[in-house]
């Protein structure tokens, strides 16, 4: 090597500076991330006093790998299985919180006079928070066991959904140069396409895949095969249109469903950090610190609707959803700040030359400000709720009050919309699975086919094999081996009108027929596709249904197992009530004691719903039970409760992830209940049924840990703990409750 490349030089120099940088932030205990981009500041051109970049291009390679490695890890740590579990809180706040910041950002570009595409980008960059900062607050400040924590994660995981799709739809609308209906819709149903049979595919083949060459996969073939499988997927993402970090964040989300996936996080940690930080010093790069002052007006603009607007309006997200005041203010405040994905954005569009170049500085320059200020926000949001409580009246207050507990007792599982929830699903699996096989039939099968034999017998022996592959998805559209509890429970309700779930099933039978008819048409004329295409459903369903069902079993079992072979953590409970994973230290007081010896109830306040030992679970542990080193104990308590047992059961809380099936649940007792005008301790819940009763809510009094001489009165909504079998078995009894809430 007779001269180093220019670009060993600017790593070497980027990264020590970077270094450096990082280690002043850390004794101002600051986030890494905005060290990085003050890094890249000063080692930019915009500083000519000073060394800067050489080969910028090469540089911007590197930043454009850190973004899919970047997004990739981000895929590891998001679960669709989590998006699934999120509920109504973070989807109704996400909403009213990207309604409310799209509209605000857009208003301000329109006030600054900037074009179209400006105000797009800059709308689509203020509705997207910082999961890097806000977790790197909550490590600081010791807020993650906290209730408001949690519901910031579900609005954070809905956020990263969201971002994702601008990522896609973004550069379609700086394409066309401006907002086509059509062609939008034509792009989020692509999206969805592309998503959902990557996830499905992905789901059905890598876990197996990982589960039968385990014994094989050291750490390093592990990350070589784990970053492979992204890139291999960011190539597939880029062919169909998409964009790269789509690719890298399918990806991850996809084995983030695996076994290995915790394993996969640790060892592609160094390579996150590593291109992550050269991402993060290259969006320094862009900006010229000396020049902000010439855009002096929008950076405090913008950063005002940040500080202010952005939390303001996830605070009426949550309470909307029906949290309390002081909960949703305290998550709605963390809620204040643009990150890592408002780059990726402005670096789209700049990169697209649609934006204007110093939208991409003002970005960065607002998430330098709303960075630091996001601990001070954080600290802000009790004082604030305790002003607004001084300042309001008292029959505001009880109105607030009233809505928030009320509209938690109507949020009860309702067996109509899960029935729907389930027959959505499956419908949109199914089809996406036979477009896919019908796309690859006609582009891959039929051509092969035609080219060995005459044009008749090329046509049907074409049509059998696209009927072969895609038949067990259309089997799956037209029958259900097994009806779920809720259609059982509404089919056999004689006040329920019957014309809903005929329509549904009607309607699937209908999408069938369709699809039957597309493809036989497409080989024979259009007359006789759908005489031929009825003649064929009716005979798969009297003679072929077998057969086909076994095929389906076989593919819908694999992807079950594959799917649930890692379970996540429930989410947070309402109010101050929620369910935490801790593991217990060899050097605490309590080993090898049994549970009615430590009265941790009494202590402490808590209840134990499981105690997980090696592979064995010990559901609702009895009072003659004893903990031991290292068991994962699932644990019921207040924020304070929880943070004071935690100090003395382990050093280090746990990452929450494979809790066993215990929920929170809620029920509330009518006149007709049988355990109305019982005690707790005479009904036998705990013996009889397994379930803790952790919360009475009665009136405007909220019971905690209630004593086992309470009686339930009519209208007491009571908070259980359990297995949902247990609490199926109750309600059985209880017809009065059929639609409880289970969180």
């Amino acid at each position: 090597m007779s001269q180093i490349p220019q670009l060993i030089i600017d790593l070497g120099y980027i990264l020590i500076l970077a270094g450096i940088i990082t280690l002043v932030f850390r004794r101002l205990k600051q986030p890494l991330v905005l060290g990085y981009v003050v890094a890249g500041m000063i080692a930019g051109p915009a500083m000519s006093q000073i060394q800067s970049v050489g080969d910028m291009a090469s540089i911007q390679t590197w930043s454009d790998i850190g973004v899919i490695v970047l997004l990739f890890t981000l895929g590891l740590e998001f679960s669709f299985k989590k998006l699934m579990k999120v509920g109504g809180t973070g989807a109704i706040t996400t909403f009213f919180e990207f309604i409310t910041m799209f509209a605000v950002g857009y208003l301000i570009g329109k006030l600054l006079g900037w074009s179209q595409m400006n105000r797009i980008f800059l709308g689509g960059m203020l509705t997207i928070s910082s999961t890097t900062i806000i977790l790197k607050a909550y490590d600081d400040m010791g807020l993650k066991t906290r209730n408001f924590a949690h519901l910031v994660f579900s609005v954070l995981i809905i956020e990263d959904l969201v971002a994702i799709l601008e990522l896609v739809l973004f550069p379609t609308l700086a394409v066309s140069k401006g907002v086509e209906g059509s062609e939008l819709i034509f792009n989020i149903l692509k999206l969805v396409f592309f998503i959902v049979l990557w996830f499905v595919v992905g789901i059905y083949l890598i876990p197996s895949a990982l589960k039968f060459v385990r014994r094989l996969m050291s750490d390093e073939t592990l990350l070589i095969v784990s970053l492979g499988l992204c890139f291999s997927m960011v190539v597939m993402a880029h062919s169909v249109g998409f964009s790269a970090a789509l690719g890298a964040f399918v990806m991850g989300s996809i084995l983030a469903e695996t076994i290995e996936s915790e394993r996969i996080i640790q060892i592609v940690k160094p390579i996150k950090n590593l291109f992550g930080a050269i991402f993060f010093v290259s969006v320094g790069l862009l900006v010229n610190p000396m020049s902000a002052w010439e855009h002096i007006i929008p950076i405090v603009v913008i950063s005002l609707a940040v500080l202010i607007i952005k939390p303001l309006s996830a605070t009426i997200g949550f309470f909307i959803s029906g949290q309390p005041l002081k909960t949703s203010m305290q998550a709605g405040f963390c809620l204040c700040q643009i990150g890592e994905f408002s780059f990726i954005i402005a670096a789209m569009g700049l990169s697209m030359g649609v934006i204007m170049p110093e939208l991409y500085p003002i970005a960065v320059m607002v998430s330098v400000i709303t960075t630091f200020t996001t601990p001070y926000q954080i600290r802000l949001a009790v004082p604030a709720y305790n002003l607004l409580m001084r300042k309001l009246p008292q029959k505001w207050k009880n109105a607030i009050q009233n809505y928030s507990s009320g509209n938690k007792s109507l949020e009860y599982k309702h067996d109509l919309r899960e029935l729907t929830k389930k027959y959505l699903i499956s419908l949109v699996v199914s089809v996406t699975l036979i477009i896919a096989t019908i796309i690859f039939s006609f582009n891959f099968i039929e051509p092969i086919v035609d080219a060995r034999m005459s044009l008749f017998w090329g046509d049907l022996i074409s049509l059998l094999l696209t009927l072969s592959l895609s038949a067990p998805f259309i089997f799956a559209l037209v029958h259900n081996r097994k009806q779920s509890t809720a259609f059982n429970r509404l089919w056999n309700d004689s006040h329920f009108n019957k014309g809903y779930i005929i329509s549904l099933i009607f309607f699937r039978y209908l999408i069938a027929l369709v699809f039957l008819g597309i493809i036989v048409s497409h080989f024979f004329l259009m007359q006789t596709g759908f005489l031929v295409s009825t003649i064929l459903l009716i005979l798969i369903l009297l003679f072929a249904s077998r057969r086909i069902s076994k095929r389906y079993e076989h593919i819908e079992e694999r992807f079950l197992n594959n799917f649930n072979s890692k379970i996540d953590t429930p989410k947070v409970f309402e109010r101050d009530l929620h369910l935490v994973k801790l593991t217990v230290s060899p050097s605490t007081f309590a080993i090898g004691k049994p549970l009615k010896e430590l009265k941790l109830r009494e202590r402490y306040g808590i209840n134990i719903a499981a105690i997980q030992r090696g592979t064995k679970t010990i559901t609702i542990p009895t009072r003659e039970d004893s903990i031991y080193p290292y068991d994962v104990l699932s644990v019921i308590g207040s924020d304070e409760q929880l943070a004071k047992f935690r100090r003395v059961i382990e050093r280090e809380l746990l990452k929450v992830d494979d809790l066993p099936n215990v929920e929170l649940q809620q029920f509330t007792i009518c006149a007709s209940s049988l355990l109305q005008g019982n005690s707790i301790k005479d009904t036998g819940i705990r013996e009889k049924y397994g379930l803790i009763i952790a919360g009475i809510e009665r009136e405007q009094e909220y019971i905690m840990n209630p004593e086992s001489h309470i009686q339930f009165e009519v209208g007491d909504v009571v908070w259980s703990v359990g297995t949902p079998k247990s609490m199926d078995e109750l309600l059985v009894g209880e017809r009065c409750t059929l639609y409880a809430k289970t969180e």
